[in-house]
């Protein structure tokens, strides 16, 4: 099944956009708004900073190399979009506690790469975006939890 067709039963639809790969929600029935948190922070980062969005919410974290660890979530609102670039990218599929994903490894060393991925019961869109390999994305994902 192609990801646009598969993105749209689920309400985020995947398409290309120049060299963007772009995510976007026509779906306005989203009425359960939970809050999403990592459970378990890499060792060695510390939370940064929180931001808050009307239609979701960003995870700044840092380590003492500089690196950003960044975990976002995003209900989308009409004709709300997202977009990931393409360029420099390898996309891969992958699954997050089963749930299919879209991976974005970065073809370039130390730069950030992307693991997207949905929550189907409240057509919320999560994202991680770290320095990291396949695995270490997967795994960052994998302890993504609703706030009790």
């Amino acid at each position: 099944v192609s990801p646009e067709v598969r993105a749209t039963v689920f309400g985020w639809v995947r398409s290309t956009f120049y060299e963007y790969f772009q995510y976007s929600n026509d779906n306005m029935d989203n009425q359960v708004r939970d809050e999403y948190e990592l459970a378990v922070i890499p060792d060695g980062y510390r939370l940064l900073s929180m931001v808050e969005m009307t239609d979701g919410k960003t995870y700044l974290f840092a380590n003492d190399s500089g690196n950003i660890l960044r975990f976002a979530y995003t209900y989308g609102e009409k004709h709300d979009s997202l977009f990931i670039k393409a360029e420099d990218y390898e996309q891969q599929v992958g699954y997050v506690n089963g749930i299919l994903a879209d991976i974005y490894l970065s073809t370039k060393e130390g730069e950030t790469s992307v693991i997207a991925w949905q929550n189907r019961e409240n057509n919320v869109l999560l994202r991680v975006y770290a320095i990291a390999n396949r695995t270490e994305l997967i795994e960052i994902a994998e302890n993504v939890r609703k706030k009790e």
